[in-house]
């Protein structure tokens, strides 16, 4: 019997070993993605960021993401943020997460122009992307970013409440005082109601001036 020996090519995988990544980011601290690649041996990002994921990673916030490093590089400052070589990185992640942490846990909240001052990057945009009440401030034209902690937003809806209250209480007080036919000048109507209403009409006033 006759036996045909055929060859087949077997397409294997490519190894791709994420101690590459590692050895490279020890030894440079941050990498771009084409760095990394190259490190690697591909050309596919995915790849990449799959093994990045292995040795846990953080990518920066300013450089628009550019930059990568090792978890377990950065020596954050007690505001959560690190530098190399003006390359920075946030505990928290990107510019908008970073921002949503840094206003929600200040207790004055923060000017925006704080914010860039901290951060170095420009945060006009990322902060579009948050939910964040602002109050302009007579002295300029820079706007005031509110701290929205969940604290905060019990407090302005007790004080809301309190004043629909107050002027609901102070109406119906008026009303009695109009059909006894004790009250018949309009100014003094006027006048009688913003007594009432007073204590939280400067309540309200408190929160927009985010106090």
């Amino acid at each position: 019997m006759h036996h045909e020996r055929r060859n087949f090519s077997i397409m294997r995988t490519p190894a791709f070993l994420s101690d590459h990544l590692r050895e490279l980011l020890r030894v440079k601290k941050i990498a771009t993605l084409p760095e990394l690649k190259q490190a690697l041996g591909t050309t596919v990002d995915i790849t990449v960021f799959r093994k990045l994921k292995e040795l846990s990673y953080r990518s920066s916030y300013s450089h628009r993401g550019r930059y990568h490093t090792l978890g377990e590089i950065p020596q954050f400052a007690p505001q959560g943020l690190w530098s190399f070589h003006e390359v920075w990185f946030s505990r928290w992640g990107n510019l908008v997460t970073t921002l949503k942490t840094l206003v929600s846990s200040a207790p004055q909240g923060y000017f925006a122009n704080e914010l860039q001052q901290l951060l170095h990057v420009e945060v006009k945009d990322a902060l579009l992307q948050l939910r964040l009440r602002k109050a302009a401030i007579p002295q300029g034209e820079e706007t005031y970013i509110l701290c929205r902690t969940s604290g905060r937003k019990e407090k302005e809806k007790a004080i809301r409440n309190r004043s629909s209250n107050s002027m609901e209480t102070a109406l119906k007080g008026l009303e009695k005082t109009i059909a006894a036919g004790r009250l018949k000048d309009r100014n003094k109507m006027e006048r009688r109601l913003g007594q009432d209403s007073g204590p939280a009409s400067a309540g309200e006033r408190s929160v927009r001036r985010g106090a």
